[in-house]
């Protein structure tokens, strides 16, 4: 992204036929520029912003689906919850699977 867009040398060839249909009917006498070059420049950059479209939608699709510190401190307290309600709920389980086999032992 820090890289200069190179505006010169660009030609898109996928509208070309497009840019010099347009050229050929704003060339007109002496006066202006040449025409060409606007077109070429303006192609360029068309595509320039449609691929930092495409960037910015995925930074902002990945910005909304990161957690913010609540959300973190929120998780973290029910995954907390959680492995206390397992162990306490294996440990009673063990206790009474125990008693049960000492009761029909003895």
């Amino acid at each position: 992204m820090s890289e200069a867009i190179q505006l010169d040398d660009y030609i898109d060839e996928t509208r070309s036929d497009i840019y010099q249909a347009r050229a050929a009917t704003r060339k007109s006498g002496s006066r202006g520029g040449d025409v060409e070059d606007v077109l070429k420049r303006l192609g360029a950059v068309e595509s320039s912003v449609a691929e930092l479209r495409v960037q910015v939608s995925g930074i902002s699709a990945t910005i909304q689906h990161l957690a913010t510190k609540a959300d973190l401190s929120a998780m973290e307290t029910k995954i907390i919850k959680w492995i206390i309600a397992t162990v306490l709920t294996s440990v009673g389980l063990a206790g009474g699977l125990a008693f049960s086999i000492a009761k029909f032992v003895h």
